[in-house]
């Protein structure tokens, strides 16, 4: 799994492993059902100590992102799919409303941001599904 951290962050360490795992989780790139890496073995790869990893699982796992299998093992949760679509719409409607704010403080009418997401909507490939 391919994560970083930023040791230079206000955001601990631990927070940017549980914000990492669940990006991942929101844009498919770990399936559900799929195992995560022992806190070991990813705070060695990454590198941290063991115990920012645990504690990033156990908030993913408070808020059913995560769960411990019967082995104890740690894995993505399954049925996410209506939880992912919600957050990822969240996600678009925040950038949404930063990018009117941020083209009001331009004087970007709403008419230009409309013809200029026309024009990128040409210009930029369609995402493959």
């Amino acid at each position: 799994m391919i994560l970083s951290i930023h040791r230079d962050s206000i955001e601990p360490i631990w927070a940017q492993i549980r914000t990492g795992i669940k990006q991942r989780i929101l844009t498919g790139a770990l399936e559900e059902g799929v195992l995560l890496p022992a806190p070991l073995e990813l705070a060695v790869g990454l590198p941290c100590h063991p115990a920012a990893v645990e504690r990033a699982y156990a908030d993913l796992i408070d808020a059913g992102w995560i769960l411990e299998t019967a082995s104890g093992a740690v894995a993505v949760a399954t049925g996410l799919a209506p939880r992912r679509k919600d957050a990822l719409e969240r996600g678009l409607s925040a950038l949404i409303d930063q990018v009117i704010r941020q083209a009001h403080a331009l004087g970007i009418t709403a008419r230009e941001l409309v013809e200029r997401i026309d024009e990128s909507r040409t210009t930029c490939p369609a995402p493959s599904r």
